[in-house]
């Protein structure tokens, strides 16, 4: 459905176990960007680990997977490097955040926009 409409980017996003649906479905549909904040443990979700790796058809095209994870959260580093080793992605820390999804955090310092920028590139910038 959404390649039908012809956009010229188009990025999955999701948050906690949402992170892993978003993997999945950037990979099935061949997305540009995968952004996962906060990604469950994958082997934890064993349905899900034959959708995680890229699409074998795809090796020539970059898509460019990122996993971010609170820095100071217990679970959440191997969480995400986990999941980036299957992916083949990148994890990138939070800095400074302690909850398991550290958005909320991010927004309180007020560094959201910057983060949103980093997240998604360009086209946040282009909105303003």
């Amino acid at each position: 459905m959404v390649s039908q409409l012809e956009y010229r980017r188009t990025i999955a996003f999701g948050v906690s176990a949402g992170g892993l649906a978003a993997i999945c479905a950037g990979n099935m549909n061949r997305w540009d960007s995968v952004v996962a904040v906060g990604c469950e443990y994958p082997k934890l979700v064993k349905h899900l680990l034959p959708l995680m790796p890229p699409h074998p058809d795809d090796e020539a095209k970059k898509q460019r997977i990122r996993i971010y994870y609170s820095e100071l959260h217990p679970f959440d580093p191997l969480k995400a490097l986990s999941a980036a080793r299957i992916t083949k992605g990148q994890s990138k820390p939070m800095a400074g955040c302690k909850n398991h999804v550290g958005l909320w955090e991010i927004y309180q310092r007020g560094e959201l926009q910057q983060v949103f920028a980093e997240f998604f590139g360009q086209a946040v910038l282009e909105t303003r």
